[in-house]
C-alpha cells in the first residue's frame, strides 16, 4: 500500500499563467507570469511575489529540461515570510 507524503507545514507554490513558447529545434524559450503563494499560519496563504520567468530548455533524450531560468520580478512582499519547521 502507497503512502501519500504530505508537504511541509510551511511551503510555497508558483503559479505559472499564460506560456508564450517558442521552439527551435532542440532548443526552446518560455517567457511567463508567475505568481508565489506562501502559507504563513495563522494569516493563511497570501502572495508573496509576482512577476515573469524567462526560460531556456534543451532537448535531450526526448526530454526537455530546463537549462536556465531567470525571474524578473515586479513586486515582492514587504513582509518578512518565517518558514516554520517540520514537525
Amino acid at each position: 500500500m502507497a503512502t501519500k507524503k504530505l508537504p511541509p507545514l510551511a511551503y510555497e507554490k508558483h503559479l505559472i499563467a499564460s506560456p508564450v513558447i517558442e521552439i527551435n529545434g532542440d532548443r526552446a524559450t518560455v517567457e511567463a507570469y508567475v505568481v508565489t503563494l506562501r502559507d504563513e499560519a495563522p494569516g493563511g496563504p497570501r502572495v508573496s511575489a509576482w512577476g515573469r520567468y524567462h526560460d531556456g530548455f534543451v532537448k535531450q533524450n526526448g526530454r526537455w529540461l530546463i537549462q536556465e531560468r531567470k525571474a524578473e520580478m515586479e513586486a515582492v512582499s514587504r513582509d518578512p515570510f518565517r518558514r516554520k519547521e517540520n514537525a
